[in-house]
């Protein structure tokens, strides 16, 4: 589902981005994961347990970073009932490229990638070419992403590659509060900057929701006479590694110069 038919990226970046794809200079599991954490400890979490969600309330955000170091609480679950349908459409139905449930190269800690399908940006030197297709791919709900993700117990968080995530902007919105609600943190890769997608989400308002319910977000286009292997989570020296008060920084200073809010 293609909420939005001019928008699309592709990317390049040292190291692993797609499921089967080998990586460069990858090691150990245990010798990586501690690197990770330590560079980004804001986002990184404990090992812990999914709750069981209030499904008649709206997701608690309770300040993101605190949230992130909740204890151990009991396994959720999950169900298809929560499908939101609009005539015969499921509004949180994606199409997928695959999902990675363990990485540790897509965002601080151990996290599960979802690579979406669908790119039209034609960066070139994009390590991803098998995700520009938009009717490739297959159809997965989000349900049954949340229900893998809630499974494993040592994920800080879920990031969402691809392909561009903010094609899908509304099955992404509803999968990022879930997970949210359950204390993990949510990432995103773009190939438009943030301020792009501050424009778009005039005219497709779940691209907002999108940004609002980011941790972090690698925005704009790869470019290969840019690349560099020595930057954390970003491909080429154009991109930027935006944090949480990097987002309301941007955020503030867009809405003030558009008279906006």
């Amino acid at each position: 589902m293609y909420l939005q038919d001019d928008m699309g990226y592709k990317r390049s970046r040292q190291e692993r981005r797609f499921p089967g794809l080998p990586g460069r200079g990858e090691r150990s599991l245990a010798a990586l994961i501690p690197a990770r954490r330590t560079a980004d400890a804001e986002l990184a979490v404990s090992p812990q347990f999914c709750p069981v969600p209030d499904r008649g309330a709206a997701p608690e955000r309770q300040g993101r970073e605190p949230c992130f170091f909740r204890e151990p609480v009991a396994r959720c679950v999950t169900g298809k009932e929560n499908i939101i349908k609009a005539g015969n459409t499921m509004a949180h139905i994606l199409r997928l490229a695959g999902i990675e449930e363990e990485s540790i190269v897509d965002g601080p800690g151990l996290r599960m990638t979802v690579f979406v399908q669908g790119c039209l940006l034609g960066c070139p030197g994009c390590q991803n070419p098998q995700t520009h297709d938009l009717n490739g791919g297959t159809e997965s709900a989000a349900e049954d992403i949340l229900e893998k993700f809630c499974a494993d117990p040592l994920l800080a968080g879920i990031t969402f590659s691809g392909g561009e995530p903010f094609l899908q902007p509304e099955p992404l919105l509803w999968l990022a509060r879930e997970v949210h609600a359950r204390g993990r943190n949510v990432m995103s890769f773009s190939g438009y900057t943030f301020e792009q997608l501050m424009e778009k989400s005039l005219k497709n308002p779940p691209i907002r929701g999108l940004l609002d319910e980011l941790d972090a977000l690698v925005d704009g286009p790869y470019i290969e006479k840019l690349r560099s292997i020595d930057l954390l989570y970003r491909g080429s020296e154009n991109q930027r590694y935006l944090k949480r008060a990097d987002l309301d920084r941007l955020r503030e200073a867009w809405l003030a110069g558009h008279g906006v809010r």
